[in-house]
């Protein structure tokens, strides 16, 4: 399946890879330019954002599309800036004064560019908006304001801006669409070739949420090999659960269709048989892509969908898919056509569909994670671990198994018998009531010693990530970073490593702390302990409220 590239670094690649320092930083992040009022927009606002680690001087900078020249003016990391069209009503509406109140113009309810200059008037970010099109319209008139989803990503696209969910928007605050996260939705199972049916009635697929939190499809696009798209337009919150089922298909009406349940009817797009594919965004990133290939590698029956054996697998290869056999009991009416959307179905024969098994080290310990969405006649998981990949792998403990379960369950096993510095190695095994074992796995991890540097002036009051030392580093550096005094108990930290592909090299650590300034060292391994390759490698700090990118540069 595809590989995730979370908008952290989108955050990277603009910080550190575009030219300039002050371009990566500062982000034109919303614009009001038709509040709902009748007459005259006195509301009118710009935001602007730091994204970067240091706080810019605006002395002399300007405003284009609207009339300013700053004031000696500084913007902090991390910090918002609004200029507001009239202050004395930016006030009385919002409950505080905006930073600025530009010296005349207005933003045009059609559209128009809004620039950022800096005193040489050389364009610093720059916003052709309009209120039609593929923009927004909601913010022309209708109460929202125009919001950037991301400040690390590419604000010259209308697909990187939404409505506000909150009338009036967040002048000052972190815009009401943003989110840290990047959901994960897989495609599961596709009818490419119904026989029962036309293809333009018959054709669909199904999607799955193995989160943990429900994801809104409405504003997703679909599309394939032969650019052919569609943008979900569900007239509102097209929302999948966790654990949850979406069908998606080219015919709403069960009697027309074959009998499958459509969530959702799109047009526009024709699955061909012979060979395609069909990706699933977010309207800005790509999320998941099956590219099928008419029976070479994937199977390609007739009358039968094709279903992921298991959800764990890599549904971007054809040995990850199987054709379905049987035709499911929500697969209503008399039409012969075989498949299971919006289920599990029998097919998946695996005792257990594990959709997720990770590692991760701690301070003398390693902490186990896994997933299944359904369990069948399973007795219990056996963990195994080894000190190399290829070594030996012996019984460490157990956890009970569902036995039969067609829901997701999260499971969890700390092994404290490890010592820090060293990497192991471990597997999963699921055992059912007739004995038969299903290896998962392997996965790794190394578990470290926080180091916390001696003395510090008392705990600190907010989260902090310090630049790596050395930097440049071989063969190893370290990363400190403060976590302040809990509001409702630890902290939950997580500190990875990344490339400039926006890969996942490594999860560093991945926990609760308690306050205090701490210290990890990583020395220049990846997630299975191989050697990384010189080259510039990212940092990422991650909280529930705060999030940071480093640099780091790793030399032979």
């Amino acid at each position: 399946m595809s590989r995730f590239i979370t908008r952290f670094l989108f955050a990277l690649l603009c910080a550190f890879l575009s030219g300039g320092a002050i371009r990566a930083q500062l982000v034109i992040n919303e614009l009001h330019y038709n509040p709902p009022e009748s007459g005259t927009d006195l509301n009118e606002f710009i935001e602007l954002y730091n994204a970067g680690a240091g706080a810019v001087d605006l002395s002399g900078y300007s405003l284009g599309g609207v009339n300013l020249t700053f004031p000696a003016i500084a913007i902090a990391p991390g910090a918002y800036l609004v200029i507001a069209g009239n202050a004395a009503e930016f006030s009385a509406t919002y409950g505080f004064a905006p930073d600025l109140e530009w010296t005349s113009g207005s933003l045009l309810n059609g559209g128009e560019t809004v620039s950022l200059y800096d005193p040489g008037l050389i364009p610093v970010d720059e916003v052709s908006y309009d209120n039609g099109g593929l923009w927004p319209s909601a913010p022309n008139g209708s109460g929202p304001s125009l919001e950037l989803r991301d400040p690390a990503l590419d604000n010259s696209l209308p697909e990187s801006w939404a409505a506000s969910m909150i009338t009036g928007g967040t002048p000052k605050a972190v815009n009401s669409v943003f989110s840290s996260t990047v959901p994960t939705i897989l495609i599961t199972e596709i009818m490419l070739n119904p026989l029962a049916v036309d293809d333009g009635d018959g054709e669909w697929f199904e999607i799955y949420n193995p989160g943990s939190s429900a994801v809104d499809l409405n504003g997703w696009i679909i599309r394939d090999d032969n650019g052919e798209s569609h943008t979900i337009d569900n007239g509102g919150p097209l929302l999948i659960e966790p654990g949850a089922f979406r069908v998606l298909g080219n015919q709403g009406d069960p009697a027309a269709n074959g009998g499958y349940p459509a969530d959702y009817v799109y047009n526009g797009i024709t699955l061909d048989e012979g060979g395609d594919e069909l990706v699933l965004s977010d309207g800005i990133l790509e999320i998941d892509r099956v590219d099928f290939d008419g029976g070479i590698e994937f199977p390609n029956p007739e009358g039968a969908s094709i279903q992921l054996i298991n959800f764990t697998l890599d549904n971007n290869l054809g040995n990850s898919w199987s054709t379905a056999g049987a035709r499911e009991p929500n697969y209503d009416g008399s039409a012969g056509d075989l498949g299971s959307p919006g289920s599990l179905g029998a097919d998946p024969t695996l005792p257990v569909s594990l959709a997720a098994f990770g590692a991760h080290g701690g301070d003398g310990l390693v902490r186990l994670n896994w997933s299944t969405q359904s369990e069948i006649d399973n007795m219990r998981f056996e963990i195994l671990r080894a000190e190399a990949e290829d070594g030996q792998y012996l019984y460490i403990g157990e956890r009970e198994g569902q036995l039969n379960s067609n829901v997701r369950t999260d499971y969890s096993f700390v092994d404290r018998l490890v010592t820090n510095a060293r990497t192991y190695w471990y597997k999963l095994v699921d055992v059912d009531i007739n004995g038969v074992r299903s290896e998962h796995g392997p996965v790794s991890a190394t578990p470290q010693a926080l180091q916390m540097p001696a003395d510090p002036i008392g705990l600190p009051g907010e989260f902090r990530l310090y630049p790596n030392y050395p930097n440049p580093f071989n063969p190893a550096t370290s990363i400190r970073f403060d976590v302040p005094e809990p509001g409702n108990g630890p902290a939950e930290i997580t500190l990875s490593i990344y490339n400039t592909l926006g890969q996942q090299i490594k999860i560093l650590l991945q926990g609760a702390l308690e306050s205090g300034t701490y210290q990890v060292t990583w020395n220049g391994s990846g997630s299975n302990g191989e050697a990384m390759p010189a080259g510039v490698y990212y940092a990422l700090f991650q909280t529930g409220t705060y999030v940071k990118v480093i640099k780091m540069h790793l030399i032979k």
